[in-house]
């Protein structure tokens, strides 16, 4: 398993593979109807065991906060919003 993870996949560490998915299912859970659930809430549900090391793994991969990133969609999706509305 682990020659699978370090060489076929081009993880280093186990650790580096499940957090990358777990930040994947943290994205998706920052999109859609879970939009309104705290940041603590939307960690645990995506396999972190604590709020630091979510921030910290999210931070590593995505290069922004959880916080960020959900300002972001938020803008985004504001945005589109408001050119829909002006049937733009």
């Amino acid at each position: 398993m682990r020659t699978l993870i370090n060489h076929e996949l081009g993880y280093d560490h186990f650790r580096t593979f499940l957090n990358h998915h777990r930040v994947a299912e943290a994205r998706r859970l920052l999109d859609d109807r879970h939009r309104t659930d705290k940041l603590v809430t939307v960690a645990l549900d995506s396999g972190f065991a604590s709020l630091a090391s979510f921030n910290r793994a999210f931070r590593a991969i995505e290069g922004r906060t959880p916080s960020d990133y959900r300002a972001a969609i938020r803008q985004t999706d504001g945005s589109d919003a408001h050119l829909a509305k002006a049937g733009i």
